[in-house]
């Protein structure tokens, strides 16, 4: 009897041992199943509180009435792109050290363009059309979240959604399964070989499903706007024209292939928002044993600020659909993650600045620059006054790139010619300085522009002079004769809030830099940070003392 007591008792301790065993060391702080990244385009700080009045309560103002918001986050860069942003955001560094100034650059080697996208050694997957030149995140310099998050675990999905190759491509860095991007022509969401040999599962249903139709033919009516609602209105009304009022409501047709229209309406945002829901409904994110992560970028926005600006009426009405949209996100995402097991993170990739039509409108200074223009005229300038043609290669990312093989040839100091070119094109309109690579390189002690520009100058992709403009001053469109605006702009705050897990309400109001958004994740899921991050978690988010 006592030994068959000893040999039932063994068994019990040997049970509960395996069973401790089996979870050794169970973390009581547990990271969420879910990372939602929301980055918004052209959103600007202070673009909700200008219209939380009109917001519905179940979307931004339960994300920022119960979130973490940090009121004066940043980008650390002079000049502000979608490419830089979303580079910043994904690996926690600087352009000066993950390399992306912009989309594109010119080579100081071979003085051809480069696209940081294209990657001729890949190709598209997913697509029903002719298979053309593929993408890769191959001249990303440094390592991303994706990177630190698939060391960490390695069965997690990892995926990133936008309306560009080059987006998507940024967002997902080298490690995830899939960065999902839009094929106008076919209306199939597609990615590229470098991630895998098939698209996922989950992501062939929904092509499947041709919602691109569907969503490309839905109208886009715009309400009209209370003399409250923006600055655009109020300028509206001291003219008194209701034929302008109507005009400005229209929407504006932007010619393509197939279903483009959908990356300029607010209906595009609509389809991100499902694509998101089929990701967990069909793939199961959020209800795996390691954490997933699910970045989207929701282009549209950039397009429509372009187009008419952020403070238009159409800027508005797809910012309140978004905001209704963003309601029933949640409320699916309670019900099948459950409310404490997922983190939303809300950000924009750049801040729209004011256009310069409204500016008009107040008779305040304002207008377009043309950097085309700007190429040419300085290109015969310096062949008049050097006897040197083509010493101008071209633009990008308001910078101008020298021919540094012409004027070699042609004994001419690099260092003189961009002195003389500085001082040339600052006699243009509009212009407010024009910086030479030497003197951003250098440092121009005490002065904030030069050191902010600091920020996004990379060496080996930077060009040579550095166009300042004066404020109410933008680039000129290339998406639209009509366009009034530019996806380039000197704003550098943005709206930044973690919502969801465990976290408390709270307002931060000491300065954040969006580069901390990866530092704040690797925090919570454990992970070594990217390699060149240089941001600090966001507090009462990545510090566990203000998280319950």
């Amino acid at each position: 009897m006592y030994k068959r007591f000893t040999f039932s008792l063994s068994c019990i301790l040997l049970f509960f041992a395996s069973s401790c065993w089996g979870n050794a060391n169970p973390r009581l702080d547990k990271p969420p199943k879910l990372v939602l990244q929301l980055v918004l385009g052209a959103m600007g700080s202070e673009v909700v509180d200008m219209h939380w009045e009109a917001l519905s309560a179940g979307g931004l103002a339960r994300i920022y009435s119960r979130g973490v918001v940090c009121q004066d986050a940043h980008y650390n860069h002079l000049l502000g792109n979608v490419s830089n942003g979303l580079a910043t955001l994904a690996t926690g560094a600087d352009a000066n050290q993950h390399g992306v100034i912009d989309a594109s650059w010119f080579s100081h080697v071979t003085n051809t363009k480069e696209r940081f996208v294209e990657d001729d050694f890949t190709h598209i997957i997913g697509s029903n059309q002719a298979t053309g030149t593929g993408a890769s995140p191959r001249k990303l310099l440094v390592s991303s979240l994706s990177d630190s998050w698939r060391q960490s675990y390695p069965t997690s999905r990892l995926y990133t959604v936008a309306y560009d190759a080059n987006d998507a491509v940024l967002l997902g860095g080298r490690s995830a399964d899939a960065a999902l991007w839009f094929e106008p022509k076919s209306g199939n969401w597609v990615t590229s070989s470098y991630y895998s040999d098939a698209l996922p599962l989950w992501v062939q249903s929904f092509n499947n499903k041709k919602l691109a139709s569907t969503y490309s033919q839905t109208p886009w009516i715009v309400a009209p706007m209370s003399p409250r609602a923006t600055s655009e209105a109020l300028a509206l009304q001291r003219r008194k024209d209701e034929k302008a009022d109507t005009a400005l409501r229209s929407e504006v047709n932007i010619p393509g292939l197939g279903y483009s229209r959908l990356a300029y309406t607010p209906s595009g945002n609509s389809m991100l928002r499902d694509l998101i829901m089929a990701a967990v409904e069909q793939d199961a994110l959020g209800r795996g044993r390691e954490p997933d992560l699910l970045s989207v970028y929701f282009t549209p926005f950039a397009r429509i600020a372009e187009l008419y600006g952020a403070e238009s009426a159409q800027f508005r009405d797809a910012l309140l659909r978004f905001d209704k949209e963003l309601a029933s996100l949640l409320e699916y995402l309670d019900l099948t993650v459950g409310k404490k097991e997922y983190l939303v993170v809300l950000t924009s990739a750049y801040a729209s600045a004011p256009s310069p039509w409204l500016l008009s409108q107040w008779q305040i200074p304002a207008g377009y620059f043309s950097p085309d223009k700007a190429v040419y005229i300085l290109g015969s300038y310096l062949d008049a006054l050097y006897g040197v043609k083509n010493a101008v290669i071209g633009y990008s990312a308001q910078s101008i790139y020298l021919n540094e093989r012409v004027l070699e040839k042609s004994h001419l100091p690099l260092l003189q010619v961009e002195q003389t070119a500085a001082k040339f094109l600052e006699d243009m309109s509009g212009v407010a300085a024009v910086y030479p690579m030497h003197v951003i390189q250098w440092g121009g002690a005490g002065n904030k522009r030069i050191e902010r520009a600091l920020g996004g100058f990379h060496p080996k992709r930077s060009g040579h002079l550095l166009i300042d403009l004066m404020p109410g001053w933008v680039v000129q469109s290339s998406l639209s004769t009509k366009a009034r605006n530019s996806n380039y702009t000197y704003e550098d705050r943005v709206p930044l809030v973690f919502y969801g897990w465990k976290l408390q309400p709270r307002k931060v109001a000491t300065p954040v830099y969006v580069r901390d958004v990866a530092a704040t994740l690797s925090r919570i899921l454990f992970l070594r940070e990217p390699n060149a991050s240089i941001g600090n978690p966001v507090s009462g988010v990545g510090d566990w003392d203000n998280v319950r």
